[in-house]
């Protein structure tokens, strides 16, 4: 179709048409359909329109890629009133939820830097802030989670909690460890973890 050099406009039209089809079959798959494709079209016309200097609004793609997430959620609470869509709030909740934090969890790696070159430039711990943001936003997810009922929103908060603490251990004490120490206590970490959920999950199947 001649959009090899900027697809994002053709992939965007793919998007709404799989959304049309979903609605119409009423098929979950083709709505996630959908929603792959908007990811894909937001990255290429992101991409296109910042490729000068690598940044879409002072954005690079884990911080565009959480506020898109961010919207997916605000998109599904009106999802819900509206009967014809409520059969895809589940799969865009969801959708929103990975790709929010998981966008988040590369924030705190990469930071909001332009290129490869820049963030090699800087020592890990001047992103601590992403880190707290990102434990701030899993501790949010587990109690609004507890509170309602949403199993779904607390795994997802228990499990970036983890992955961002254990990201961080990679970060500053790979270097400082010896590896057979630095082994040893994640294998015993893991266990204490694995002990603890087995005794919660013997507890809610009770």
């Amino acid at each position: 179709f001649g959009k090899e050099e900027n697809p994002g406009l053709f992939i965007l039209g793919l998007a709404g048409l799989y959304f049309v089809l979903a609605v119409f079959r009423k098929k979950e798959f083709l709505w996630l359909f959908g929603i792959t494709s908007l990811v894909i079209a937001f990255g290429s016309i992101t991409y296109n329109l910042g490729k000068d200097n690598h940044l879409f609004f002072g954005m690079n793609f884990p911080m565009r890629f959480t506020i898109f997430g961010a919207l997916i959620l605000v998109v599904t609470f009106f999802i819900k009133k509206t009967e014809k869509l409520k059969p895809f709030v589940e799969p865009t909740y969801w959708s929103g939820l990975i790709i929010f934090f998981l966008s988040l969890w590369f924030l705190t790696i990469f930071g909001n830097y332009s290129s490869y070159e820049k963030w090699l430039e800087i020592r890990q711990y001047y992103l601590w802030w992403y880190s707290l943001i990102l434990l701030l936003a899993s501790f949010g997810a587990i109690m609004i989670g507890i509170k309602k009922e949403d199993s779904l929103l607390k795994n997802i908060g228990i499990s970036f909690i983890f992955l961002n603490l254990y990201t961080r251990y990679f970060e500053y004490f790979w270097d400082e460890l010896h590896k057979a120490l630095f082994f040893s206590i994640i294998a015993i970490t893991f266990w204490l973890i694995g002990k603890k959920a087995e005794k919660i999950w013997d507890r809610e199947g009770k």
